[in-house]
């Protein structure tokens, strides 16, 4: 005995296709400001809360999205050392960088998750 044909049709299968190839381009769009965003929010904290003899520190902290995520750096061969503690040093840690972080996490959360629309508002926009 034949087993019965069975027949699927993909209706907007291509249309879905084009809409998630070009979702790599939407992600990244949104995704760069964003990261800008939360960098400047995790900047500002953290010189809010850097230890200052001179300010030199403070005056150095800037984003940094190189890696890909929202993040930052200080312009001085010390800053890790303040940051982190150096206990063969007796220095103690001040992560003011960290604790700026965390104290801000709901305002830099709510910048990746406006991204996260953004990005799948375009996308289902672009769907059939």
């Amino acid at each position: 005995m034949a087993e019965p044909a069975t027949s699927v049709r993909l209706v907007g299968f291509a249309e879905l296709g084009a809409a998630l190839a070009a979702s790599p381009r939407t992600f990244d769009d949104a995704y760069v400001a964003a990261r800008r965003s939360v960098a400047a929010v995790l900047v500002t904290a953290a010189q809010g809360r850097a230890p200052s003899r001179t300010g030199t520190l403070r005056g150095t902290i800037s984003p940094d999205t190189s890696q890909g995520v929202g993040g930052l750096t200080w312009g001085t061969d010390y800053g890790g050392v303040i940051h982190w503690g150096w206990p063969d040093h007796n220095i103690a840690a001040n992560r003011f960088a960290t604790q700026g972080a965390s104290a801000t996490e709901s305002r830099w959360l709510d910048v990746i998750d406006a991204a996260n629309e953004s990005a799948l508002s375009v996308i289902a926009a672009s769907a059939p």
